[in-house]
């Protein structure tokens, strides 16, 4: 059986009838238990009203001191065919959650030489 798409583990044979044991494998999880729910929700809907273009990118920062939302929009943009771009600072860019953003197929831009993430994105978005 699965939760939320995660495998669940029933009882072994070594524990007492009696006992009921499940365990949920989130190392199963496509995006390694990360809290998807929420982005993906978010994007689908903006999608779904019109807010996000299918031909555009869904930018994100990652930041290794806060949470995992950019894995989760990844995630959220690779099972909705919409194209996303992670950018990183260079403090961050070894970060093994950056490898895992990168598997959903984000674009990844690094802030280099001091420039601040929010200077990036906009170069990024005004081109």
């Amino acid at each position: 059986p699965l939760v939320d798409l995660t495998p669940i583990l029933g009882s072994p044979d070594t524990v007492p009838k009696h006992v009921k044991l499940v365990a949920k494998m989130e190392y199963l999880n496509p995006a390694m238990s990360v809290k998807d729910r929420a982005p993906s929700q978010i994007i689908s809907n903006a999608v779904e009203d019109g807010l996000v273009d299918r031909k555009g990118k869904i930018l994100c920062y990652f930041n290794s001191e806060y949470d995992d939302s950019p894995i989760s929009v990844a995630m959220a943009c690779a099972m909705l065919g919409l194209k996303s771009v992670t950018i990183v600072s260079e403090k961050d860019v070894e970060n093994p959650k950056v490898r895992t953003v990168q598997s959903f197929g984000s674009s990844l831009y690094v802030a280099r030489n001091g420039e601040a993430c929010d200077e990036l994105a906009k170069k990024l978005i005004l081109g």
